[in-house]
């Protein structure tokens, strides 16, 4: 079954990535831009950052939790740099100024998925129950919930208010997972949880998860919000700033 996780996880990977490469494109075109070469960069990039997680997983590095400080740690600290310069680029925020408002909420679905491949790894042993829904991880109800809030924004039946509500207490079931798969793993900030330590995460090719999909889902609610404030604010047409101000 570990087999079958593996390649389910991979298989994960691989539509998310086409999804944002995807996502990219038709706001590109959206946008009045060029959409295939603004898809062939994303994927490029993305399949440049994967690969070089792959190649660092595969020597062996990153299971070393006594390094100080532990390399893992080092390799999300990148990740979250990276996608920090990536969406603050001038040409990301075209593209965002010209992607639907429900597209990086629909994107968060991926948890659903995730989730269950998470359980499948608790299943097969090589993960601690507290990192899966049986336990105190709770991603599985964004998952589950994205399609609904991206449909209500997209017909206009969830509001700017309510599409913030949902980000922020999806923000805060992120943290969580986050913090508790921390402090499962080997090294100076373990916790006294039950169960094996979480040092899956440093191999092929779950250390996609930490370097890859969680920036990917933090990002997506990091935009999601940029765009609900930035459009919440900006004066309805016919009306002037006064009036919006009052």
């Amino acid at each position: 079954m570990f087999e079958i996780v593996s390649v389910g996880f991979v298989l994960i990977v691989v539509a998310v990535a086409s999804a944002i490469v995807l996502g990219v494109r038709g706001a590109a075109l959206r946008g009045g831009g060029a959409g295939a070469r603004a898809a062939l960069a994303t994927a490029l990039g993305i399949g440049a950052w994967l690969g070089a997680l792959a190649f660092v997983a595969r020597t062996g590095m990153l299971s070393d939790f006594d390094a100080r400080p532990p390399r893992l740690m080092l390799v999300l600290a990148g990740s979250i740099v990276l996608f920090t310069v990536v969406t603050r680029t001038p040409a990301a925020r075209r593209l965002l100024e010209a992607t639907p408002r429900h597209w990086p909420i629909a994107v968060q679905a991926m948890r659903v998925p995730i989730e269950v491949a998470l359980w499948g790894l608790f299943v097969t042993g090589r993960l601690p129950v507290q990192m899966t829904f049986e336990g105190r991880n709770f991603d599985v109800l964004v998952g589950l919930t994205a399609p609904v809030v991206a449909l209500g924004v997209a017909r206009g039946s969830i509001g700017t208010r309510g599409a913030v509500a949902w980000n922020v207490a999806s923000l805060g079931a992120l943290a969580n997972i986050v913090v508790i798969a921390i402090t499962t793993m080997p090294g100076p900030l373990h916790l006294d949880w039950p169960g094996i330590s979480n040092a899956i995460v440093t191999e092929m090719p779950f250390v996609w998860l930490p370097a890859f999909l969680v920036p990917i889902a933090l990002f997506g609610h990091v935009l999601s919000l940029r765009q609900l404030i930035r459009r919440g604010t900006q004066p309805r047409r016919g009306s002037s700033p006064r009036a919006v101000a009052s």
